[in-house]
């Protein structure tokens, strides 16, 4: 339960330092009717770190997708509609990059990672962060 709000506390002030260094580029979130969320929760996704954006011969399971920080949820989405949540992230061994442990997946397959972000009940955003296909 302490970790669990230690998290949530460091994802909202990374979040918002990292908002302060933006590019512009943000995952959009809804700013009015049910699901409104507060403008200063827009945050940048994470860069993905690796699978590299485009690759081909990524193992088909059993992996981790490294991102940059936290980033909520993220799911791999193949063309076919299926879809592998990967677990939640615990930090990589080095700096601030953060693993996701990916369940198994199809091989020869094409997938866009999703990465979704949820910072209130019924206040979330996806953003696609890159896609890679499977050997």
């Amino acid at each position: 339960m302490v970790w669990s709000r230690l998290w949530f506390g460091l994802l909202l002030v990374g979040a918002a330092a990292l908002a302060a260094c933006s590019d512009g580029t943000t995952a959009p979130m809804p700013t009015s009717g049910p699901t409104a969320c507060p403008a200063l929760l827009t945050i940048k996704p994470p860069t993905v770190i690796y699978p590299p954006a485009g690759a081909t011969a990524v193992p088909d399971g059993n992996f981790n997708v490294i991102l940059a920080y936290a980033y909520g949820t993220v799911t791999a989405v193949a063309a076919n509609g299926n879809a592998a949540t990967a677990a939640s992230p615990v930090p990589a061994p080095s700096g601030t990059a953060v693993a996701y442990a990916m369940p198994p997946l199809q091989t020869a397959t094409t997938y866009t990672l999703i990465g979704t972000l949820t910072v209130a009940p019924g206040c979330s955003s996806s953003t696609t962060l890159e896609t890679f296909t499977t050997q």
